[in-house]
């Protein structure tokens, strides 16, 4: 079982901790078409939705989460891939 970090975090921050840990440098999920930074940041998405997090608030402006800000990501993904308004 993986250690949690030794920076302090709190006990939901050291599970999402945990779970970039398993990523690796190099590693992301199994026939995924994008690199370990993307995944990183999917990872962080879905913490921040799974604390109750919004799609809205992140769109709305800039949303740092963790240390990252997710609001600009999105917003960034949104302009490169169009389609993903839609979702």
């Amino acid at each position: 079982m993986l250690q949690g970090p030794s920076w302090g975090a709190r006990p939901e921050e050291q599970d999402v901790s945990r779970a970039l840990d398993e990523l690796a440098v190099w590693r992301v999920r199994a026939g995924a078409p994008w690199h370990a930074g993307w995944e990183r940041k999917l990872v962080l998405l879905e913490a921040f939705h799974a604390q109750g997090g919004r799609r809205g608030e992140l769109l709305a402006g800039r949303r740092v989460f963790r240390g990252d800000d997710l609001g600009k990501w999105l917003r960034d993904q949104h302009r490169r891939w169009p389609q993903l308004a839609e979702e």
